[in-house]
C-alpha cells in the first residue's frame, strides 16, 4: 500500500510541475470515506516496524515523510474535499470551477483581441484594454 502511495504522490508532483503554467484545481472526491488513522509516524509505517512508533512534537520528520503523511490523510495542499453523499465541498467546487472557467474565457478573449486581423489585403493589430 505504501509503495503505491509513494508512486502516486511522485506522479502527482511531476504532473503538477510539468503543467504549472496551466489552470489547476486539486479535488479529493469521496472524502467522507477517508477514515482517521491511529497517530503514528509515516516512517515507521513505511518501514513496517511493529508496533507503530508515535511521532512526537519534538521529532522532526523529513519533509518527504511529512508530505506523504499529509497527502495520505487529506490529499494535496489546498485540495477541495468533496463528498456527494454528505454534500461537503460541492459549493466550493462549483465556485472554483466557475472562477477557472471565467479565467480561461477571459484569456481566450484577450488572445483573440490581440491577434492581427486581415482587412482587404492589409494587416491590423487590434488590442483592447480588458
Amino acid at each position: 500500500m505504501v509503495g503505491y502511495l509513494v508512486m502516486q504522490f511522485s506522479i502527482y508532483k511531476e504532473i503538477k510541475e510539468r503543467f504549472s503554467g496551466h489552470l489547476w484545481l486539486d479535488v479529493v472526491s469521496k472524502f467522507d470515506l477517508l477514515k482517521p488513522s491511529p497517530v503514528c509516524s509515516f516512517s515507521s509505517f513505511y518501514r513496517k516496524i511493529e508496533p507503530c512508533t508515535p511521532l512526537y512534537a519534538t521529532e522532526k520528520p523529513s519533509p518527504t515523510e511529512f508530505e506523504l503523511e499529509k497527502y495520505r490523510k487529506s490529499g494535496p495542499d489546498g485540495a477541495i474535499h468533496v463528498s456527494v453523499k454528505t454534500q461537503q465541498g460541492l459549493n466550493e467546487l462549483k465556485k472554483e470551477m466557475h472562477e477557472l472557467l471565467l479565467c480561461l474565457q477571459m484569456a481566450k478573449i484577450k488572445h483573440t483581441m490581440e491577434q492581427p486581423r486581415e482587412v482587404k489585403g492589409t494587416t491590423q493589430s487590434v488590442t483592447a484594454n480588458l
